[in-house]
């Protein structure tokens, strides 16, 4: 019955055509052909139900083609006449250059995927995020770590797709109204950030698989951000194994004045050496996280960099790399989950400070100058503490900077050192880019926190990636 459309109405071919076609088909009601490749079988299936179940299903990696029956390429026409020819006809030119517009699209920042959640409401982009919920709850340490990294950047990459397309939207609401608009994604967001934690404490991570699984989603800036998020979080998990079940906080703090002290004196030069100890490092002392300080944290490396923009260049010394215009995103993510999400103040905090280098004028970040303002209005005051693990020590300015974003600000600069995307800088090995961070980001000048560094190193050393 369908052997003559299968020819013309390939759903995948009309997607690369017309990425917004598949949520308007999702919007109207319409079904396509679900053709079984082993036996040929033949069922009718609504595009809503396989978009929530999976937004990139047209792509039919399984076992499953999918076409469009007439009744339904019919709508398409009316609606894109470019994406699809006349029954019996050929395609236009007009398709033609649809298509090659549509492929430079997808090869920037977040991929065609975006541009299907963008036309999804958001309950059903809830749906999705719930979905992905549903799929991590039913794995355990019993898969293989190919199975759990799987699954974990499937669930990373939609909920973060998901998160940024709702935002965007939000931008245009009241801030009361934008955080009513974003709370059940919020909740949604947090119960697949709880299943990661779950999954992530068997220990199964590596580095390489994470990489290696990030490599086939579509999007650069989405490739970074899944890769920072997962390793970020199993670092964090790693960092509050160490504190609760080893002595190396003592190990630290015997080695102290040798090994940090002269790192962190260029940052508090007003304290003596005597002075300059770790609870000075770390305000109230080095400690572990409770359960809903990693949660929140978690969250707020998830949306690290939803401020970034689809197509700008963020790898500096590259075509098209413009700080400016970086620095200003940052701000715009920091802004964002601040004022219209219903997220805690603590992610908006890790979105807009994981730059800031320690005030170094390498970083960039809304911190520093509202450090700014408080040092012209009180040109006396003096910092004592160099960082909080709680938002509100940064917020009176007590410290100079807040735990989670300086945790992330290593892993980022570890994977913007070894992302395999870069174009005109040859990506670093993973012992390359410890080095230069070790060098660059510590010796040279005190950008990094040190202790975090070496927990770090200590982290990829035992996961097996040094």
């Amino acid at each position: 019955m369908y052997t003559e459309l299968v020819e013309y109405h390939l759903l995948k071919t009309l997607v690369q055509a017309e990425p917004k076609a598949l949520s308007f088909l999702a919007s109207q009601g319409c079904t396509v052909i679900a053709r079984r490749k082993s036996n040929q079988t033949e069922r009718i299936v609504p595009v809503r139900t396989l978009l929530i179940n999976n937004p990139t299903f047209y792509r039919a990696s399984g076992d499953y083609e999918y076409f469009l029956g007439e009744e339904t390429a019919q709508i398409i026409r009316e609606r894109f006449p470019y994406a699809l020819p006349e029954k019996g006809g050929q395609l236009s030119e007009a398709h033609d250059k649809k298509l090659d517009e549509n492929s430079l699209q997808q090869k920037q920042n977040f991929g065609p995927e975006y541009g299907l959640l963008l036309e999804l409401s958001a309950e059903d982009r809830v749906e999705i995020v719930n979905q992905q919920v549903a799929d991590l709850s039913r794995l355990s340490k019993k898969n293989s770590p190919q199975e759990l990294g799987q699954a974990i950047v499937n669930a990373s990459v939609q909920t973060m797709l998901a998160n940024k397309a709702t935002i965007e939207q939000a931008l245009r609401m009241s801030n009361a109204e934008a955080k009513r608009y974003t709370a059940a994604l919020a909740e949604a967001t947090e119960q697949m950030v709880g299943h990661t934690q779950v999954l992530l404490e068997t220990d199964f991570y590596k580095t390489e698989l994470i990489a290696e699984i990030v490599k086939k989603s579509n999007g650069l800036v989405v490739q970074h951000m899944t890769r920072v998020f997962i390793t970020g979080f199993a670092f964090m998990l790693y960092y509050n194994q160490q504190l609760q079940h080893t002595s190396i906080a003592n190990s630290i703090r015997t080695s102290f004045a040798q090994r940090y002290r002269d790192y962190y004196k260029r940052l508090l030069p007003h304290l003596s050496d005597d002075e300059l100890t770790m609870e000075r490092v770390f305000l109230h002392g080095i400690r572990s996280l409770d359960f809903s300080e990693i949660r929140t944290f978690a969250m707020g490396f998830l949306l690290h960099d939803v401020g970034k923009a689809e197509d700008i260049e963020y790898h500096e010394g590259e075509a098209g790399y413009d700080r400016e215009t970086i620095v200003r995103h940052v701000k715009i993510g920091y802004k964002a989950v601040m004022e219209k999400t219903a997220y805690p103040h603590e992610a908006a905090l890790i979105t807009g400070y994981h730059h800031e280098y320690y005030g170094n004028p390498a970083g960039y970040g809304y911190f520093r100058e509202f450090l700014a303002g408080y040092k012209q209005m009180n040109p006396k005051a003096q910092i004592d503490y160099l960082m909080s693990y709680e938002m509100e020590p940064l917020i009176d300015y007590e410290v100079l900077a807040y735990f989670p974003a300086k945790m992330l600000e290593v892993v980022d600069v570890f994977d913007s050192l070894t992302d395999p995307n870069r174009l005109y800088k040859k990506a670093l090995t993973a012992e390359q880019a410890i080095d230069v961070m070790h060098n660059q980001f510590v010796e040279d000048n005190t950008k990094l926190d040190p202790i975090l560094l070496d927990f770090f190193e200590r982290f990829l050393i035992e996961r097996g990636t040094l």
